[in-house]
């Protein structure tokens, strides 16, 4: 599809094209100061001069806006929908060497505060391995094993 996204940040302007958009979060504002949208790319993109697949925003009212876009019959092929994720059933995680809260939608695990964000979709992984997990425990190790065994697993 040839129509962007077009959104005015505080430092830059960036288009998005629908469908480069491979996943959309949107994010309320609950335990955390911001709500903010979040959108993982297909393909990577320029923003400034860093080459990036994710792409967040701080914004509410924008969504109403682009899910009546969406909505409209032309784009109805892309199948994109704002998805958002279930905080009570998050847990925390080391994904990046640092503590993270990571919380599942219906269709990733995703942990969008925090940089750089975690965006793993369901439909790609292979098998999840759980290590040390017991009855009364808070604590676990595990390692995403993708369907692209190219790919690094993800522990």
């Amino acid at each position: 599809m040839a129509c962007a996204i077009q959104l005015q940040g505080l430092m830059k302007r960036v288009d998005v094209m629908f469908g480069n958009i491979k996943h959309a979060f949107f994010q309320p504002a609950e335990k955390e100061m911001i709500t903010l949208l979040h959108f993982h790319l297909h393909n990577h993109i320029m923003v400034g001069n860093k080459k990036t697949k994710d792409v967040q925003f701080y914004i509410e009212n924008f969504v109403n806006r682009v899910n009546d876009v969406w909505s409209q019959p032309q784009f109805k092929a892309l199948d994109l929908e704002f998805d958002q994720p279930l905080r009570e059933l998050g847990f925390h995680g080391v994904p990046h060497k640092v503590s993270a809260f990571i919380v599942p939608t219906s269709s990733c695990l995703v942990e969008l505060i925090e940089t750089p964000c975690v965006v793993i979709t369901l439909s790609e992984i292979e098998i999840v391995n759980l290590e040390r997990v017991g009855l009364g425990q808070k604590n676990f190790d595990m390692t995403v094993v993708f369907k692209d065994f190219k790919r690094d697993v993800l522990e």
